[in-house]
């Protein structure tokens, strides 16, 4: 099995043909992650997170979703 990048393919068609501007791209390190089924990589511990806007000129609440510290 090998990887396909869909994120990436994603975030490529929606720039490049939706009108979508990726403003940040986020890599979430997962660290309660569970075990791969194969044997012939690394395990995958972290997911991609994009963050889209339709407009170059836009509002971002950070208080929206800010949370507390543990």
């Amino acid at each position: 099995m090998h990887l396909l990048g869909i994120p990436w393919r994603v975030a490529l068609e929606l720039t490049g043909h939706q009108g979508w501007i990726l403003r940040n791209s986020v890599i979430w390190n997962k660290v309660k992650s569970g075990m791969d089924a194969v044997k012939n990589r690394l395990g995958n511990v972290r997911e991609y997170v994009f963050h889209f806007v339709k407009q170059s000129k836009y509002y971002y609440n950070i208080d929206a979703i800010r949370s507390k510290p543990r």
